[in-house]
């Protein structure tokens, strides 16, 4: 009932059964696995489709009011500046694989990053990157970029302009290649802006989309006239040969980003977001991390290049070594899907370190306020647990493991309780119970 009435159902797969799950959106198999679900899949989830769908919003009020406007010097009658093929693929194939990386492979900061600073969650709480604002936000940029890219063409592209050395005047349809180039270099300049994180799929998505359209100018030109029409051999027998083209192609793209560009980098210096601190101290950690290993690097040069010289390698194949020696290091070695608990997150202040483990505990970790309800699920989990036909141990027995006359025939004293823990007389009993039933 909670998991259906609730706006997103996650449920835990244990001992209980299946039911929770199949009920669920999400399934995981341990309760600590929540923590990782929540402040980094989720905050991720969130802001990678706000942001697609904030820029499927942005390029096609972009794409429409140039249509729009144009059809207004017309006199409203319906003629197109795009031809009909390029003004249909324009979603399909133009600019289909940027929204697509961004919805699926952005990211703002690391994981463990997202994990240590906790207030980044709460940006998808106040929905700070799919409410009002931001919308209308996204809506001006396309309003005022579409509003330069229309001055700037139908300016440069009017009738008393000469596009060619043969002193041939602009068409409509060699204004329409030149806008729609422009729109297409802007959308996708765009994109560089919004982005947090690069990777070789971003370049890819932007860059191919680009040469997409130029190759089909070029190929779509080449058809014979009765399939080409009005592009028959246009982009290489006349755009291409205008020299105003690739200066509106250089120039325009620019100053519509101008704007935004400042917009941004004055909010990030001035009010700047949670996400923006946390990503300066994730470069600041990256940078002491290239320079500790650039002056390990140093220090070991001497030896390596003396070795190096000696049996006459070369110092691509040491630093190829070295490389391969650090992939086999177990302090760099991934130890699971859930990275360990670390000592200064504020979801497990009471972990002390995640490699420090307590002597005969089985792989308990070790914690510094010695909290006994941690102290008993531990030694009942890992080492003491009855299900497992493993004997409860004396720290279950109280110590000796005789009784002292408090209880009855036979039962063990209350576990003992550490010094200086902050356990009150309830959690006292209920421990005391617990250690009873467990013989």
């Amino acid at each position: 009932g909670m998991i259906q009435a609730a706006h997103i159902g996650v449920g835990i797969s244990g001992q209980e059964g299946r039911q929770a799950v199949m009920s669920a959106d999400f399934a995981i198999a341990q309760f600590r696995y929540l923590v990782p679900l929540l402040m980094v899949h989720g905050r991720w989830s969130y802001k990678r489709i706000a942001r697609m769908i904030c820029f499927f919003f942005y390029k096609n009020l972009l794409f429409g009011i140039t249509i729009f406007t144009f059809n207004a010097f017309a006199a409203f009658s319906g003629q197109y500046l795009y031809n009909d093929f390029y003004m249909t693929l324009f979603n399909v194939i133009f600019t289909a694989l940027t929204p697509l990386i961004i919805g699926m492979f952005d990211r703002d900061v690391d994981r463990d990053m997202g994990l240590k600073y906790s207030m980044l969650y709460r940006q998808g709480q106040r929905n700070t990157y799919f409410g009002f604002w931001p919308i209308v936000g996204w809506l001006f940029t396309a309003t005022y970029q579409a509003a330069i890219i229309m001055v700037f063409v139908l300016y440069g592209c009017r009738s008393t302009e000469v596009s060619r050395v043969g002193g041939q005047t602009f068409g409509m349809w060699e204004t329409g290649v030149i806008m729609f180039s422009v729109l297409i270099v802007t959308v996708h300049l765009q994109v560089t802006q919004i982005e947090e994180q690069w990777t070789w799929l971003h370049h890819l998505a932007i860059w191919l989309s680009q040469a997409v359209w130029w190759f089909y100018l070029l190929a779509y030109g080449a058809f014979p006239l009765s399939l080409a029409s009005d592009l028959y051999y246009l982009f290489v027998g006349v755009v291409a040969l205008s020299p105003q083209y690739w200066l509106m192609l250089l120039l325009v793209p620019i100053a519509c980003q101008l704007p935004d560009f400042f917009w941004r980098q004055m909010r990030r210096h001035l009010n700047p977001d949670d996400h923006h601190v946390v990503q300066e101290i994730q470069l600041k950690q990256k940078r002491a991390r290239r320079e500790r290993a650039k002056r390990g690097e140093v220090a070991g040069g001497a030896s390596d290049g003396s070795l190096a010289a000696a049996n006459g390698t070369d110092k691509a194949q040491v630093g190829a070594n070295n490389v391969v020696l650090n992939i086999f290091d177990r302090r760099t070695k991934n130890t699971g899907f859930v990275p360990p608990y670390d000592a200064k997150s504020q979801f497990y202040r009471f972990i002390a370190s995640a490699t420090k483990l307590r002597p005969g505990s089985g792989g308990a970790l070790q914690t510094t306020a010695r909290n006994p309800v941690l102290e008993h699920l531990d030694a009942e989990l890992v080492t003491n647990n009855p299900m497992r036909a493993k004997r409860p141990s004396s720290a279950l027995k109280g110590g000796s493991g005789t009784s002292n006359g408090s209880g009855p025939s036979g039962s063990a004293p209350p576990a003992p309780i550490a010094e200086g823990s902050n356990v009150n007389a309830h959690d006292a009993a209920m421990l005391s119970t617990y250690t009873a039933a467990l013989k």
